[in-house]
């Protein structure tokens, strides 16, 4: 059983219900909702995943995020939505809209690009702290805590050992639990700019909070 939050028709987020990370992240998104424009609502609706063929002018489309049925609709992210009409989509918090925008010139396109500029970061500042039991998220998003169309990296080097990591992994291949326990506990997370490459780092620190770095902060940092 999952929850999703709607707005204005919109599906916006996904949770799975029982999941350890599902209570911190929807309300985190909550937080980010009422951050982004005053008067802003989502419901919490209980829905379940169907598997449905989705065709856009006869090609079969492979979604990013589950395809959801409630009420006898069908629901299907926005990002996936903009990926199927090749737009990109932003939230313009002075109309209170999700918008559909032609592609934007890209410094990087590719998502392997994101990922292995990502990690190579990772690699260069923390290599210390690498495991063999590390464990890595990449992503994509119209908007980050800092930068417009960002790819973001982000890296647990020590696993909790209480966790068993193959119970957080779907059947449904989608592993929004798997993906929402990295996102949610993260020692590290490196922001990646697609449009002009410009790089911020986030780093936990012992009060468990994430402290935001530049490259050059941690450079001068590693020479101290």
């Amino acid at each position: 059983m999952y929850i999703i939050l709607i707005y204005d028709n919109i599906l916006l987020e996904i949770y799975k219900v029982g999941s350890d990370c599902y209570e911190k992240s929807i309300n985190l998104y909550r937080l980010v909702l009422a951050g982004l424009s005053t008067g802003i609502f989502a419901d919490e609706i209980y829905t379940t995943v169907v598997d449905r063929k989705i065709r856009y002018e006869g090609q079969r489309i492979t979604t990013k995020y589950p395809v959801l049925s409630y009420d006898n609709t069908t629901y299907i992210a926005v990002r996936d939505v903009a990926k199927m009409l090749s737009k990109d989509v932003r939230w313009d918090e002075n109309e209170n809209s999700i918008v559909f925008l032609s592609p934007m010139e890209r410094a990087i396109n590719n998502y392997d690009t994101g990922e292995t500029i990502g990690r190579a970061i990772i690699k260069e500042f923390y290599n210390d702290k690498i495991t063999e039991n590390s464990i890595y998220r990449t992503d994509f998003c119209g908007r980050s805590w800092f930068l417009d169309d960002t790819f973001i990296e982000e890296v647990i080097f020590e696993p909790d050992k209480n966790i068993n990591l193959d119970d957080l992994k779907a059947n449904d291949g989608y592993d929004l639990e798997y993906q929402l326990y990295i996102a949610n506990h993260c020692d590290v997370r490196v922001h990646i700019s697609a449009i002009d490459g410009r790089i911020f780092i986030e780093e936990r620190d012992e009060d468990n909070n994430m402290t935001e770095y530049s490259l050059f902060e941690l450079s001068q940092r590693n020479k101290s």
